[in-house]
């Protein structure tokens, strides 16, 4: 999965391709929610490798960073016209960077983030 999750990534850059890397984006992201949530609920007692080498067991919280990943995809597939190609205005563009970066910090920081926000009951 790295190398699909890599070569999404190079396709993001060009703005030809984005939409198409928007859409394998969200279908992947699909995959692993779904994937995620089966092990959830079924309490296995797994580790999500995702954003690093997090040993602690998969939770809910993970399947929260996954909805706001999807939330990500479908909003960066908003901003694409008909045809797939995406608008690039430069006030809108530099608005979306910054947004995209304070988000992304989240989604990587997201385990220690909930794990510092849980209740120790």
């Amino acid at each position: 999965m790295p190398a699909a999750e890599a070569a999404l990534a190079v396709l993001l850059i060009a703005p030809a391709t984005a939409a198409t890397a928007l859409v394998g984006a969200l279908a992947l992201l699909l995959v692993f929610s779904f994937v995620l949530a089966r092990a959830v609920r079924r309490g296995a007692q797994v580790a999500c490798h995702c954003f690093g080498g997090s040993r602690a067991p998969v939770r809910r919280a993970q399947l929260l960073r996954d909805g706001l990943l999807v939330a990500m995809a479908c909003l960066g597939l908003a901003g694409t016209y008909a045809d797939g190609t995406v608008r690039h205005p430069a006030p809108a563009l530099l608005v979306a960077l910054v947004v995209a970066a304070a988000l992304s910090w989240v989604v990587v920081l997201w385990d220690d983030l909930t794990e510092l926000l849980a209740d120790p009951a």
